[in-house]
This record gives structure tokens, C-alpha cells and sequence, in this order.
């Protein structure tokens, strides 16, 4: 799973807060919260909105 995450962030040019969030993501969800793909690729498609929407203050 982690692999993938990588490959696609890495694909979708992402920067390293969202690289660093879906692995912390990744991280909890070997403590017993089942991911699968479809999960990981709604995180990295959320993540990609976020980076888009920019920040406002």
C-alpha cells in the first residue's frame, strides 16, 4: 500500500506536507483501521484539492 501511495504521489506532483500525510495515514491505519487503494487514492485526490485551493487567511 505504501508503495503505491508513493508512486502516485510522485505521479501527481504533490508536495511533501501531502506526502507526509498520507504516510502518517498509512501509519495509523497499521494499528487497526483497514485501508484498501480506494481509500489511498481518495486521500491523494483530496490532498490534490487542498494544494490547489491554496491557503486563506
Amino acid at each position: 500500500m505504501t508503495e503505491f501511495a508513493s508512486r502516485e504521489v510522485r505521479r501527481r506532483g504533490l508536495t511533501q506536507a501531502s506526502v507526509e500525510a498520507v504516510a502518517e495515514a498509512l501509519e495509523i491505519s497499521g494499528r487497526g483501521a483497514e485501508l484498501n487503494l480506494r481509500h489511498v487514492i481518495r486521500m491523494l485526490t483530496r490532498g490534490e484539492g487542498v494544494e490547489a485551493a491554496g491557503v486563506h487567511h
